[in-house]
C-alpha cells in the first residue's frame, strides 16, 4: 500500500471510526427505552436485575442480519433488550432466540457392490459351470446421523414486535441471538461511510428469583 492510498484510506475510515465511538455504551440506553415502551422496574422487593457482560453494541448497514452466540443457564431469569440511537430504527428491529440442538436424523446413501445378476423372475443367473454372474449395481442403504438443528425459541414478530424478551430454562444452554436491522433510510454512498448505517445495542441482564417463564 502507497503512501497516498493509505491516506485515501483513512480519510474513509474516519467518519465510521468516529460514528463507531459514539455507539460505545449504547446498549446501557436500553433500560431507559425499553421503560419508554411500558415495561417497569421489578416489583417492590423482587430480585434486582443486573446487567452482565455478555450485552453488545456494535454499527450495522441498514438490511444487516447479525448473530451473536450468548450461554444462559439453569434458574436464572434473563432479559434481553435492544435499542438505537438511530430514530428510523428505534423499536423496529427485528430479533430471534434460536438454539441449534443436535438431533438424530435418517440420512440415504448409495455404495457399489458386485451381486449376482437377476433375470426377470428373480432367479439368480448363472454361467455354464453354474457360477453366479456377477453385475455392479448401486445399493440404496440408510444410516442415523446427528446434526444441529435450529429451533427459534422467540421472534419478536409474533409478539408485537416487542423489543425486549424475559425469560428462563430449565437446562443451560447456548443460544444464538440472530438481530436484522430495518432496510430503511438512506444508502450508503460507498462501502466505508457511516451514511447508513445504525448504531445497535442489546443489553443482556440476569435475575435470580421466581422463574418468569422458559422453555423445555
Amino acid at each position: 500500500m502507497n503512501f497516498k492510498t493509505a491516506l485515501i484510506l483513512a480519510a474513509l475510515l474516519a467518519p465510521l471510526a468516529s460514528f463507531s465511538q459514539k455507539c460505545k455504551g449504547i446498549q446501557y440506553e436500553c433500560a431507559n427505552m425499553r421503560k419508554e415502551e411500558g415495561k417497569n422496574k421489578s416489583a417492590k422487593g423482587a430480585p434486582a436485575w443486573t446487567v452482565t457482560g455478555q450485552s453488545r453494541y456494535g454499527t450495522f448497514a441498514y438490511g444487516d442480519t447479525t448473530e451473536v452466540a450468548i450461554s444462559v443457564f439453569k434458574g436464572v431469569n434473563y432479559r434481553i433488550s435492544f435499542c438505537s440511537i438511530d430514530p428510523q430504527i428505534q423499536g423496529k428491529l427485528v430479533f430471534q432466540i434460536v438454539e441449534r440442538k443436535t438431533q438424530a436424523q435418517t440420512e440415504e446413501y448409495f455404495v457399489t457392490e458386485e451381486v449376482p445378476k437377476t433375470d426377470a423372475q428373480g432367479n439368480m443367473i448363472t454361467d455354464a459351470e453354474g457360477n453366479p454372474i456377477m453385475e455392479t449395481k448401486s445399493i440404496k442403504k440408510t444410516r442415523r446421523v446427528y446434526g444441529k438443528t435450529p429451533i427459534i425459541r422467540y421472534n419478536n414478530v409474533d409478539d408485537g414486535n416487542k423489543q425486549w424478551v424475559e425469560f428462563t430454562t430449565d437446562m443451560d444452554r447456548s443460544l444464538i441471538v440472530r438481530v436484522v436491522v430495518p432496510s430503511v433510510g438512506e444508502k450508503p454512498k460507498n462501502d466505508l461511510s457511516p451514511q447508513g448505517f445504525a448504531c445497535i445495542g442489546m443489553l443482556v441482564e440476569q435475575q435470580m428469583g421466581p422463574q418468569a417463564g422458559g422453555w423445555k
